[in-house]
């Protein structure tokens, strides 16, 4: 009889274990699906920065206005801004992401809520880049319409 609770009580415990680490599994995975897509957007903000940076010197070489020049120069500025912004979160990203898999092959407690609060950082410090990405476009885009 002995024998039969133990059993049950060590299948019960490894059931336990056995959900615990999916539950873990799948909240890695998540956050390994949230990094891939960050750094995908990252990368995707970097060339169109590139792309929005070659566009205003088009529009800056053909101008002589001081307004037109001083204006290129500080959107030139922003554009460099968001660039380190950008690089510095897609190096956060990466960071944290090693040290997700460090977690599982050291067979860490993932259930760190530091882990979890500093996931959360970089998707809300991602989508403040992202709008900030929208504002500057969209000055670029109204500089070009009035530079016509």
């Amino acid at each position: 009889m002995i024998y039969f609770i133990y059993s049950l009580n060590f299948y019960y415990i490894q059931s336990i274990k056995t959900l615990f680490t999916m539950e873990i599994t799948s909240s890695v995975s998540e956050m390994h699906s949230d990094h891939s897509e960050w750094i995908s957007k990252v990368k995707f903000y970097e060339e169109e920065l590139d792309l929005l940076s070659e566009t205003i010197d088009e529009h800056v070489g053909h101008s002589s206005g001081k307004e037109v020049l001083a204006l290129g120069e500080q959107l030139q500025n922003r554009i460099l801004i968001q660039k380190e912004n950008f690089d510095r979160i897609k190096h956060g990203i990466r960071h944290h992401e090693t040290a997700i898999k460090r977690f599982l092959a050291d067979d860490t407690d993932l259930q760190d809520p530091a882990m979890s609060e500093q996931h959360k950082q970089f998707g809300e410090e991602l989508s403040y880049l992202e709008k900030e990405f929208q504002n500057l476009k969209n000055q670029i885009h109204q500089f070009i319409l009035h530079k016509n």
